[in-house]
């Protein structure tokens, strides 16, 4: 044939019609199992390792609310802490106590969402349109905290018969306080 030899077809891979694999010599099917073997020559045992299956995203509106006397537990384990930090640096009494601790809660919120007393007691503060809570709701939640002490604590003990056990603090600033399970992490 003066023209040379005829070109070859393209080959159709399986499991993929229409399209058309590169022309060149047919690998066998045991090669295209076989693990691969590393860069220093050592035989590679088993499978390649997969990577772990990605788990969804935890939706923490819809976790269980926080109920009253768990969230005056982690409050009181914040104040406990607090005022002992207060002792180490030689400051006695309650002045400046409260400022203090709104600022404590205040930065934790932000940064981990609880305060040590939440990691302690498994709470965590999340806000109701389930966006991260900012440094803006973190604060005006911390500044909350005064209004519902203020009127002799019952924006405190409101959490105790509110449907969706909010304080004031929260219902002002947007947020919740849930209840995350024992495997979710908080730090």
């Amino acid at each position: 044939d003066p023209a040379g030899p005829a070109p070859r077809p393209a080959r159709v891979r399986r499991g993929a019609p229409g399209r058309a694999a590169p022309a060149g010599p047919p690998r066998p099917a045991a090669a295209a199992a076989a693990p691969q073997t590393p860069a220093d020559g050592r035989a590679a045992d088993g499978p390649a390792p997969t990577a772990p299956a990605a788990t969804p995203a935890l939706d923490l509106t819809t976790l269980p609310r926080a109920g009253f006397w768990l969230r005056m537990l982690a409050l009181l384990i914040d104040v406990v802490l607090v005022g002992f930090a207060l002792s180490l640096i030689g400051h006695h009494g309650t002045n400046g106590m409260l400022l203090l601790l709104a600022a404590y809660g205040a930065v934790m919120w932000k940064l981990r969402g609880t305060t040590v007393g939440g990691i302690i007691c498994h709470l965590r503060v999340v806000r109701v349109d389930g966006l991260p809570v900012s440094w803006e709701t973190a604060i005006l939640r911390a500044l909350g905290c005064f209004l519902s002490l203020l009127a002799a604590g019952l924006g405190f003990f409101w959490i105790a018969f509110d449907r969706e056990h909010q304080a004031w603090h929260d219902k002002i600033a947007g947020t919740v306080v849930v209840l995350t399970p024992k495997t979710q992490g908080l730090v």
